[in-house]
């Protein structure tokens, strides 16, 4: 047993190296082999974490493909993060079906960091998310969700580079068949290659700045029958979809995956949730028919592996799922198992054409309301316009993403727990360089208290040219202001031209008395425009719009007058 270090900042990680002499066939069977380290803590506590079987690799670029090469021979692992600084006391100890043994002791001391933490619920608003050292996360960016097929981590390097420049903290990733898959074709064959590159992928997202949601499964290699190692047909145990969420058998194999998922990566504050599946109502479809299906079997299914991951899982990360597109299904994301609520949000006008479908805020900000009931964080983790077969006009059309600015604008400062993320990374956000949408948003947001504060939001009543959306307390304010026909429709179909705001004075009541400062902010580079002083009273906030302000829309931060020291002459 070889460890890591002999000191480890809090919050990063602890790596115990375990070479192991002992008989078993299957590494990934815990009725063969179960191997972990017993971790006491500096208050008492004796946390479990489980061992996991690893292959390293050497990475290498060549006419531009990522080849990897296996490096030494196969070992065990076992990663653990401290929480707490002080002494922590270890202890290996396996069991097979021969017998069980415990390793030597060691020990190492937790030092302390500035490191943020793990990402949950706010205890004290519980439509955001925080930090377990109790700093605010509000997630800025768009899916990544697999890498170009010839360069793979790499691609992932240049994102991520990218990303962090634009003020994005936050994406998604998928473990799917061509891209991360951990099982193969077969049952109990994992892929240790794609495990190490996702090991590389987090060591890039520490690096960077970045959380992501780590995605399980996704409806097309399911229900495609051709890369799932549960169908009958490549030596598993399922006949048709039902199967896979109700076989005992089935569930046991699953319960492994999740077992070395969370023995590999629960030791990783950059995955901010688990995510079971893409689109799940999806996966009972027949092969060349998709339909969505809400079937009580997949809720009960969700519940159990839900509850799996607590279980196995010592950090607690999120758990959450994902439905297609406009699929409603309120038990579903009412379930305690879920502890936060998705939505896939795609503008398709030939689809449903209704006037909010012409309208990205409009469409954004219904879709909150619907989600309030709920109680809990809410994410568009899926958006953006829907193609038509396999082209999409619409994203052609609208090169400087008129639909993904205001839909980013409109979402964050309605209520949603972070910005919806846009689906196209590769062939509409990379191409176009739209990476300055989030740069603005994430300047304006920066420093916002998300869960420290009782945010209410706003809305005007929809009567004049002049949107209104944003967030209030009694002290502070967060608002977005527009002319509500700069619409992607209006502009790229109709052919109108851009309508920069008009001159408005209007009053915002529910703020104490007192004086107040409201910086003006361009929302196209998030930079100051200028900072203007009013004074609230019992009738409200007066705001007239700034003269420098020439836009389609501006966004405001409200806050406090704090008086600045006189400047005394240097004579």
């Amino acid at each position: 047993m070889r460890p890591s270090a002999a000191e480890v900042p809090v919050l990063d990680h602890l790596e115990l190296t375990i070479r192991l002499d002992a008989d078993f066939k299957n590494p990934y069977d815990p009725d063969e082999i179960d191997l972990g380290a017993d971790v006491a803590e500096p208050g008492g506590a004796l946390r479990r974490v489980n061992a996991f079987v690893f292959q390293d690799y050497e990475r290498t670029l060549k006419d531009g493909k990522e080849h990897l090469a296996p490096r030494g021979e196969r070992v065990w692992k076992v990663r653990y993060t401290p929480t707490s600084p002080g002494p922590h006391r270890y202890q290996v100890r396996v069991r097979t079906r021969g017998g069980e043994a415990v390793g030597e002791a060691g020990s190492f001391v937790a030092i302390p960091s500035k490191r943020p933490g793990f990402i949950r619920v706010s205890p004290r608003n519980p439509r955001y998310f925080e930090f377990s050292t109790g700093h605010p996360y509000f997630p800025i960016g768009h899916n990544v969700c697999w890498a170009d097929s010839q360069l793979k981590t790499y691609d992932y390097d240049n994102y991520f580079r990218k990303m962090a420049a634009a003020a994005e903290n936050f994406t998604r990733i998928w473990m799917c068949s061509w891209s991360l898959e951990l099982e193969g074709i077969r049952l109990d064959d994992y892929r240790l290659d794609n495990a190490w590159r996702l090991d590389h992928i987090i060591a890039f997202a520490r690096t960077y700045g970045i959380c992501f949601k780590l995605c399980f499964d996704n409806f097309y290699d399911f229900a495609q029958r051709r890369h799932s190692p549960y169908w009958r047909a490549h030596g598993g145990m399922c006949d048709k979809p039902a199967d896979f969420f109700t076989s005992e058998a089935a569930k046991t194999h699953y319960r492994r995956r999740l077992r070395y998922i969370v023995a590999r990566w629960a030791h990783a504050p950059q995955i901010m949730a688990w995510e079971l599946w893409n689109e799940m109502d999806y996966a009972p479809s027949e092969r060349g028919k998709v339909l969505s299906r809400k079937e009580a079997y997949m809720l009960r299914w969700t519940t159990e592996m839900a509850a799996e991951l607590r279980r196995l899982d010592p950090y607690r990360h999120l758990v959450t799922n994902t439905l297609a597109a406009y699929t409603d299904w309120p038990e579903f994301w009412a379930s305690p198992a879920l502890d936060f609520v998705q939505l896939h949000s795609y503008i398709q006008p030939d689809w449903e054409p209704t006037p909010k479908q012409y309208d990205a805020a409009a469409l954004v900000l219904d879709q909150a309301e619907d989600f309030y009931q709920f109680r809990k964080p809410f994410l568009i983790a899926e958006y953006g316009f829907h193609p038509s077969g396999s082209e999409n006009r619409l994203n052609r059309l609208d090169r400087t993403a008129i639909h993904l600015h205001n839909a980013l604008w409109a979402s964050c400062l309605s209520g949603a727990a972070g910005a919806p993320m846009l689906w196209w990374w590769d062939n509409y956000v990379e191409p176009n360089d739209l990476y300055y949408h989030y740069r603005a948003l994430g300047r304006f947001l920066a420093g916002v208290d998300w869960a420290g504060q009782p945010w209410q939001p706003i809305r005007d009543e929809g009567r004049s040219p002049l949107r209104i959306v944003g967030l209030r307390t009694t002290t502070h304010a967060l608002l977005w202001f527009q002319d509500r026909r700069n619409t992607w429709h209006r502009r790229l179909i109709l052919k109108e031209p851009p309508r920069l705001l008009e001159p408005f004075c209007i009053r915002l009541p529910g703020l104490r008395p007192g004086a107040y400062d409201i910086e003006w902010f361009d929302t196209y580079n998030g930079t100051a425009i200028t900072t203007t002083r009013a004074i609230a009273d019992h009738a409200g906030l007066p705001i007239e719009m700034s003269h420098l302000v020439k836009a389609p829309d501006v966004a405001l931060k409200i806050a406090p007058h704090t008086p600045r020291p006189e400047r005394k002459p240097s004579w």
